[in-house]
């Protein structure tokens, strides 16, 4: 039997018996999406899912309401989901900012992006793809004199 439309709100937990899923509806947009995230209904772990959906695909997706004793036992603040809602906020900046913004950023916090040419390796410049390098290319790198400082210190 599928949950009441009129059911599905912030904070409520919605179930998913047959995949064993607990859904958190933690926010609600002006146009009626539901943004939510799951939890394995057997231990109370967070899966690392967050989505938004509509309301009605919130209904569709659960069977019932979550009871108390299984809500408790949901881990909706530890360090787990701390770390998975970080990654995923990396991800979301990551995919959505350009190269340059991104070599800008990198360069600000003291480290060098080159890139391969034929195993020759050469500073970036925006006509070829970046990459971080590795120990090793740091080291014969040229450096500049805030990065000896700091290798002093280290």
């Amino acid at each position: 039997m599928k949950i009441d439309l009129s059911a599905v709100r912030v904070g409520g937990f919605y179930v998913c018996d047959k995949k064993g899923l607990v859904r958190e509806i933690t926010a609600e947009t002006a146009d009626g999406m539901v943004h939510w995230r799951s939890y394995w209904l057997a231990d109370g772990r967070s899966t690392g899912d967050s989505f938004m959906c509509s309301k009605n695909h919130m209904r569709q997706l659960s069977n019932r309401e979550a009871t108390e004793d299984e809500q408790a036992g949901l881990y909706r603040d530890g360090p787990e989901h701390r770390e998975i809602a970080a990654m995923a906020m990396i991800n979301f900046v990551v995919t959505n900012i350009s190269d340059d913004q991104l070599i800008t950023e990198i360069c600000r916090r003291g480290y060098r992006v080159v890139h391969e040419e034929s195993h020759d390796l050469k500073e970036h410049d925006s006509a070829r793809p970046p990459r971080a390098a590795t120990d090793a290319e740091e080291q014969s790198l040229p450096r500049s004199p805030e990065r000896r400082a700091r290798s002093r210190h280290s």
